[in-house]
């Protein structure tokens, strides 16, 4: 029969449109990945506090940026704070060493860095250690700090205080290291508190529903690209997603390009 022999050609205008789509797409804001099932969120501004969870005062932020900014310019080193909703099903150690390298916690050379990762709804806990600090905050030293400071805060619910005060612990070890006093550091959580009106609120690019409206529209695309073009733009993006590193256009603060290799310590409470 005639029918058999029938081969569906897509229209050249329908082919432009698929085209069109799938550019738009790689302009997405930063740089949304086609299944993308490892979602590490992008460092806030000011780059020393991400609290996507929300359970950190302002107050508390503004004092570890400002402590920071001293931090650096004296010694390149930097200590982040990052809080999650969730884990996504990864183990704490895995989800905070792969924040750590896609944010380049510390100097590039000096790779001393450190980052305080908190999943209050998992309710765990990490401190990761860069290569450069691993001398002056062995991890014994690291889970000595936690289980002193942030394991019996946390246990209350009152994750300034944990994190403030072994924020203070960390500061100290790396002046000591470097042999160097950090401005603007306080011993006092109420002193820096006293102001505070407790409220704090962190929003992403994208909202979910957005996220779930682009996700549909990738699926779309992917399906007519293997249709039409037999996956070329499909295999293409992929290819320039694997090449890509982490974008830049921060304008506040932001990572020294440091690494770590595991070193820290995780605890639960």
């Amino acid at each position: 029969m005639k029918l058999m022999n029938f081969r569906f050609k897509a229209p050249t205008f329908l082919k432009s449109i698929i085209f069109i789509s799938i550019i738009l797409v790689l302009v997405l804001p930063y740089g949304l990945v086609i299944a993308d099932d490892f979602d590490i969120p992008k460092p806030s501004i000011e780059f020393y506090v991400y609290d996507g969870a929300n359970i950190l005062d302002s107050t508390t932020e503004d004092y570890i940026v400002s402590v920071n900014e001293s931090l650096y310019e004296k010694t390149e080193a930097q200590i982040v704070v990052a809080t999650v909703n969730s884990l996504d099903g990864r183990s704490v150690d895995e989800y905070a060493v792969t924040m750590f390298r896609e944010w380049g916690i510390g100097g590039s050379e000096k790779n001393n860095g450190l980052l305080i990762l908190i999943a209050p709804n998992e309710q765990r806990l990490r401190v990761e250690v860069g290569y450069g600090l691993e001398g002056a905050i062995p991890d014994g030293k690291v889970g000595r700090i936690s289980d002193q400071y942030l394991v019996p805060a946390f246990q209350e619910g009152d994750y300034d205080t944990g994190v403030y005060n072994a924020f203070n612990e960390f500061i100290g070890e790396i002046e000591d290291e470097y042999n160097v006093n950090i401005d603007n550091k306080s011993s006092n959580l109420n002193d820096d508190h006293s102001t505070s009106d407790g409220s704090n609120e962190e929003e992403g690019p994208l909202n979910a529903f957005f996220k779930i409206i682009i996700g549909i529209v990738v699926v779309i695309l992917i399906i007519l690209d293997m249709i039409f073009f037999r996956g070329f733009f499909t295999f293409t993006i992929l290819r320039m997603i694997s090449r890509g590193g982490r974008g830049g256009g921060n304008d506040g603060n932001s990572g020294g390009g440091g690494s770590s290799g595991g070193g820290g310590a995780s605890r639960g409470w």
